[in-house]
């Protein structure tokens, strides 16, 4: 069942993709994602995961963050967290429920404009999917359970592999091509927060 946060997140993908003059075949052109699902997402039909909605921010010129916060705050305006805080049951802190086994479920913690996101990622894939790629510089801080991380400069460049366990951390820094898998028995649970570099 979609919910009501779910419901606000394909009506703020649809007023973006119309305020950048784009056609749904045109964003499915530069996601690889279906014409139907997107479609589909923009009409609460279906659920994103983070992964796709990793694609269609950077058709949108955005990211996943400020789709997510936009569609929580009750303007439909993303704002900044002020002062200190506790993250509610519902709004910024509403969980992104993985769209597919491979995926994790992911919650926006904390969205203060360009400076700073913090979001969690719970249960991540146990095997690497493609490469993520952030303007802004990534700390990726591990809450619980093992991972092991990957990233390289470029596509031609060679890959740095590093297991990061329990209450450790690594910075990705920005345009840096990076992904995540979990290893071992034990659910992680990680933070990853992008900030200005």
């Amino acid at each position: 069942m979609v919910r009501e946060y779910e419901l606000r997140l394909g009506e703020i993908i649809h007023e973006r993709r119309k305020s950048k003059g784009l056609r749904l075949v045109q964003v499915a052109e530069a996601t690889g994602l279906s014409h139907s699902f997107l479609s589909q997402l923009e009409r609460g039909k279906t659920r994103a995961s983070m992964r796709s909605l990793f694609a269609i921010a950077n058709a949108l010129d955005t990211t996943q963050e400020e789709l997510l916060a936009a569609s929580s705050a009750p303007d439909g305006e993303p704002g900044d967290t002020p002062g200190p805080s506790v993250t509610p049951s519902a709004g910024l802190g509403t969980e992104l429920h993985a769209g597919a086994p491979d995926e994790a479920s992911a919650r926006l913690l904390m969205h203060a404009g360009t400076a700073i996101d913090v979001t969690e990622f719970i249960d991540l894939p146990t095997e690497h999917g493609a490469f993520f790629q952030h303007v802004r510089p990534e700390l990726i801080y591990v809450v619980r359970g093992e991972i092991e991380f990957q990233m390289r400069q470029n596509d031609t460049a060679p890959i740095t592999t590093m297991m990061l366990r329990e209450r450790s951390s690594v910075v990705c820094p920005g345009n840096f091509l990076h992904r995540y898998r979990s290893v071992g028995s034990e659910t992680s649970v990680a933070l990853m927060i992008h900030y200005e570099g």
